[in-house]
């Protein structure tokens, strides 16, 4: 795969992925919180059913009040049909919503209550270790990665039928920019893909109205007793959603006898944000190829084909995204990539950008060399380069501060990139934090062309082509 050479790229960066992170060290990293200690407990994941296309899974542990059974429900309905999912899939989406529930825990021992193949049990290990890092770092209980797991060994399913390759792919969408480059990427090529989402926001339902696709949702409802524990200060912090949300989506191509389950993951979420205790901490790691890869292993260990699924976007970084992005202006209006517009509570969520985030800054200025301002300004609600409140969002995004934000951005090599094509722009002439930046950032040099991997199979490689920028 031969992308054009990009603008510039950064030279002698040790924050740039091809150097060696080994030396970033602990005590180069901010405080955390104080540390937390394990209390003995064992954490349950009791067991899971399916029907009516209704999923349940249900949990026990101790979140702070006395153990605690917990319910989590996954509505799968607008896709109802009379095939049953997979039990790998219906084992592995229960192991990725444990997780919600596990982290409220002081648990270092996790009793799985259903038999496991040796590939869902180091799935479900390695979804822990590397997906729940972030939230390992901020509460300082790095031993929560690596619990003591029991299940029984579970014996081999019978095979599946295979679905035709042809069938109509099934495309993951959120609302952001991402997704829209893949949806229209599709479409050029002459495929209608079938669209759904977990949760049915706003932006999601706004991003859809403009594809004119086909499109269904499924309701994912979290136990309100988490809820009430997270407020009552149980443990809390990020988990690995998009693993989560890849495996709804095979459920949904599943039971809609769809093709490949497609999502819109780049190459820039390989980029961690920290070293931590010879750990690298990345808050994308469930978009990351690592993540894709183990995801397809658990699948061809299972009998099932795993080409079904995989992102049209891997070979492709943020910066290249967003050119693509800015050939469709009918989505303008509608996308919003801003994490505050999706969370769960009503009261903490923005209607649209908040401009109050390095999600909203790094966007915007991945943006600015490649739609006008006055319309960028206009999709944002603010000019968020002529505000000198945004220097320091805009120093993390542009690795001046302490680490990558803990946020779905790109890597530090891209804002640079698009701080500089910005400035030459003229756009922002009377910007004086763009001028500042631009001057403070390291010497660019510029980048050859070189392929890239990633795991499109060949019935959806003319699709991702499209995407290339002259």
């Amino acid at each position: 795969m031969t992308h054009p050479p990009l603008t510039s790229r950064l030279s002698g960066d040790p924050a740039h992925p091809d150097a060696d992170e080994s030396r970033l060290q602990d005590d180069q990293i901010r405080d955390t919180a104080p540390s937390v200690t394990p209390d003995g407990s064992v954490f349950e994941v009791q067991g899971y059913s399916y029907a009516d296309a209704v999923f349940l899974a249900r949990f026990r542990g101790d979140a702070g009040s006395g153990p605690t059974e917990f319910h989590e429900r996954i509505d799968f309905g607008a896709a109802a049909s009379a095939v049953r999912p997979s039990e790998t899939l219906l084992r592995l989406l229960t192991l990725a919503t444990s997780l919600s529930y596990y982290k409220a825990t002081r648990a270092d021992a996790v009793s799985i209550g259903f038999p496991l193949s040796d590939a869902e049990l180091a799935f479900f290990r390695a979804v822990t270790e590397h997906g729940l890092g972030e939230y390992a770092y901020v509460n300082d209980c790095a031993w929560k990665l690596t619990p003591t797991v029991t299940a029984a060994p579970a014996a081999p399913e019978p095979p599946r039928p295979v679905p035709a390759s042809g069938n109509r792919p099934v495309v993951a969408v959120g609302g952001g920019k991402d997704s829209i480059v893949t949806i229209e990427a599709l479409k050029d090529a002459g495929i209608d893909p079938l669209l759904y989402s977990v949760g049915d926001r706003g932006a999601i339902r706004s991003s859809v109205a403009a594809s004119g696709c086909d499109y269904l949702t499924v309701s994912r409802v979290i136990d309100p007793l988490l809820i009430r524990a997270n407020r009552e200060g149980a443990l809390n912090g990020h988990i690995p959603v998009t693993a989560i949300n890849s495996i709804i989506g095979l459920v949904v191509a599943e039971l809609t006898t769809g093709g490949p389950t497609i999502f819109s993951n780049e190459e820039s979420a390989d980029y961690g944000n920290l070293v931590w205790h010879g750990r690298t901490i990345n808050h994308q790691w469930s978009k990351s190829l690592e993540y894709e890869d183990l995801l397809r292993t658990t699948l061809a260990a299972a009998g099932l084909p795993p080409d079904r699924f995989f992102s049209l976007l891997r070979g492709y970084r943020e910066i290249e995204i967003a050119q693509a992005f800015a050939r469709h202006p009918q989505y303008f209006d509608a996308f919003t990539s801003c994490n505050r517009a999706y969370r769960i509570a009503a009261e903490d969520r923005s209607a649209s950008w908040c401009g109050e985030c390095p999600k909203c800054t790094f966007v915007f200025l991945l943006l600015a060399p490649y739609i006008p301002r006055a319309r960028l300004t206009s999709i944002f609600g603010r000019d968020l380069l002529a505000e000198p409140g945004q220097r320091e969002r805009l120093e993390e995004n542009l690795g001046l501060g302490a680490h990558k934000p803990f946020e779905c951005v790109g890597e530090p090599a891209e804002a640079i990139e698009a701080l500089v094509l910005a400035d030459r722009s003229g756009q922002w002439h009377d910007a004086p934090l763009v001028d500042e930046l631009a001057a403070r950032v390291p010497a660019m040099t510029p980048a050859g062309s070189a392929p890239r991997d990633d795991r499109v199979p060949a019935g959806y490689r003319a699709s991702r082509d499209l995407i290339g920028l002259s």
